[in-house]
This record gives C-alpha cells, structure tokens and sequence, in this order.
C-alpha cells in the first residue's frame, strides 16, 4: 500500500520502537506540509517514548471491525508533534485475538485516505492480526536486526516462519550498529541477508538508559551519528513514495 511503511524486529530488544519512532519524527519534520501517523500495530503499549498520553487503538476496536472511518480531525488531540499523529498499541494485551489481518489491512486503506505517510511499529511476535496485517499491508517492511549473536539467531530460526507465511521484508537495518563488532556488516550480508537485499547500518549510541528515563528518542536527543542513520531511512521512504523524484 503505497505510503505505508512498517518496521518489525527479531526481538524485543533490537530497539524497533526507538527506529520507527525516530523515523516518523525525522519524516515529520523534513515534510512539514504532509501529514504522518505513526501506529503501534502489535500486542502491546509501545509508548515509552511519548511524554504526553496517548490513544490505544483499544479505543478504536469496535469501529475498526466495522470498517467505521477514523477521521484525521479525531486525532488532532492525539499529536505528538506539529504534523505528527500517534496511536499506541493494544492496552488489554488479552484482547488481541479479536483483532485479524483483513481487519487491520482496510484500517490501513482508510487511515491512507486521511493521512500522508503511515508508519508502522509491528513489534517483534507474529501472534496477532494487527501485526500481520500491518506487515502484509505496508509497501515496504523494514526488519531491524541488532548486531549480537541472539539477535541474529533468533531472526535465523525465524526464517522458516517468515518464509511459511510468505514474508518478504524488503529492507534490513542493523541497529545498534559497532564497526569493529565481530559480526562485522560484510558477516551479516553473507550469513544472515540475502546479498541482494538493501542493508542500513544505525550506529550504536550507548545512551538506551538515559532515552528511557527521558522518554525521548535520541532523535529528539540530538544525537547525530543515530539521526544521520536514520536520515538514510528517511530518504529511502521518501524516495519510495516519489516526493523528490
């Protein structure tokens, strides 16, 4: 869907939330004119970087299932910054076998029609209809890897899972990303990617804790080597939706 864009880690600790997020804020601000939603589609709250309260898309369930539009208008409330809009995951984590692919890809379709660019946080488990639908929704999915030895065999093991529901994420980041590591870039293309596939690297920061405390991205932090990597992300989202082109 042209101008949906979802990102998914391998697990929870590759930081997939602080790149999304980080994402939408630095397309936000580089197209002040357009209008953004970043969406948390997956089992749980996915808010630790957001100051202010936000919506759970519990909030939205039922006209959701009904196929109910959900104008832009209802979320100016619900901004996280000028031209940004924010809906945070599920809050009663029980309940997200009531929501199904099908269900979450004509969200998606309608939420299209109210907003510029979508970006998705899928989280990091394949275990409800959110996730999926995000993911078979979006034009490109991202999936974030952290570049540490359980990171890696995790997404290798879950391959066969990806690869059963016929999965193809489109663009790789390496977060939290070392130069000298022992699995070097040239180690993870070889034996983790396809060779074929479009890799980006995002430097480690070393600052997690302190982006937790504050509830801030390190986008929002300043960090530059973090934004840089970040602003490659951006370009590639803006050069698939063809502003620039």
């Amino acid at each position: 869907m042209r101008g949906v864009y979802a990102f998914h880690g391998c697990d929870s600790k590759c930081g997939v939330t602080m790149v999304a997020q980080s994402a939408a804020q630095q397309l936000a601000a580089a197209n002040r004119d357009k209008s953004v939603l970043l969406i948390s589609l997956c089992g749980r709250r996915n808010s630790q970087y957001v100051r202010k309260e936000a919506a759970s898309i519990d909030e939205y369930r039922d006209r959701i299932g009904a196929e109910v539009d959900l104008k832009r208008s209802e979320l100016e409330n619900r901004k996280i910054a000028e031209n940004l809009y924010y809906i945070d995951g599920i809050e009663k984590e029980e309940e997200g076998r009531f929501y199904f692919p099908e269900m979450t890809i004509a969200f998606l379709k309608k939420m299209k029609e109210q907003f510029d660019y979508i970006i998705i946080d899928t989280g990091s488990e394949m275990d409800n209809g959110l996730t999926v639908g995000g993911l078979m929704g979006a034009e490109l999915n991202f999936m974030v890897l952290a570049q540490n030895d359980a990171c890696l065999e995790r997404y290798r093991k879950l391959r066969k899972l990806y690869d059963a529901l016929s999965f193809s994420f489109d663009v790789y980041v390496i977060n939290k990303f070392r130069d000298r590591d022992v699995y070097s870039l040239s180690y993870i293309k070889k034996h983790i990617i396809n060779s074929y596939k479009e890799v980006f690297t995002i430097c480690d920061t070393g600052r997690a804790r302190e982006a937790e405390f504050e509830r801030r991205t390190f986008t929002e932090m300043k960090d530059r080597r973090f934004s840089d990597g970040i602003g490659r992300l951006v370009a590639r989202i803006e050069k698939s939706s063809g502003i620039g082109a």
